[in-house]
């Protein structure tokens, strides 16, 4: 919620230590900008937390030759390799990987 949004509703606190106005709204301000900077680290390390989960699943398919049956409807499909299954959820990893860098650019924008 803006500050100015908080001064109308009327629910904007003043801190009995603020010397005036323009120092409790930096106080508001401020809080914003280190949760922000706090975001743009988590974002980071989720990031290259998933970057490696995803070296490590595609470590251990290259390591791993294995065929198991899929499923379609409850019913035993065509047989399906295990390299391009987990892949496949590598690929939505890489995507989340890059929605990451998409929150990073609005966190970002200065409150």
């Amino acid at each position: 919620m803006k500050v100015t949004e908080k001064w109308v509703q009327g629910t904007f606190r003043l801190n009995p230590n603020d010397e005036d106005i323009h120092r409790a709204s930096k106080c508001h301000l401020k809080v914003v900008m280190d949760l922000r900077l706090w975001m743009l680290q988590i974002c980071s390390m989720l990031s290259s937390l998933l970057w490696e989960l995803i070296r490590a699943m595609v470590d251990w398919t290259e390591e791993h030759d294995i065929i198991f049956p899929g499923y379609t409807h409850l019913q035993r499909a065509q047989p399906l390799d295990w390299y391009h299954w987990i892949l496949s959820h590598a690929m939505v990893l890489i995507l989340d990987s890059k929605w990451l860098l998409e929150v990073q650019k609005q966190i970002c924008v200065l409150p």
